[in-house]
């Protein structure tokens, strides 16, 4: 966890469902990496929400801005997602 990027998530100025998800990311994001890979159903889960739910804030945190997302693939089987935060701005 990273509490820089927890405290730059609790100041968003965001609705409920995208600020929920946006701090659920920062609370698995990698300081030193600055990502997190959590599947969308452990995600949902951490944020009490079902999975379209947790998809749509997820686009809408990505048209913010505030994060990037990378998918990930291994040898055709998709990998859990990277999400990148970019709250520093």
């Amino acid at each position: 966890m990273s509490f820089e990027a927890m405290a730059l998530a609790v100041k968003a100025d965001l609705p409920a469902r995208d600020k929920i998800v946006l701090l659920m990311l920062a609370n698995r994001v990698n300081s030193d990496t600055g990502r997190c890979t959590p599947r969308i159903k452990l995600l949902a889960e951490d944020c009490g929400m079902s999975e379209s739910s947790c998809k749509a804030a997820l686009k809408r945190l990505v048209e913010l801005g505030l994060i990037e997302i990378r998918n990930r693939f291994d040898e055709g089987v998709q990998k859990p997602n990277q999400y990148f935060l970019k709250l520093d701005g």
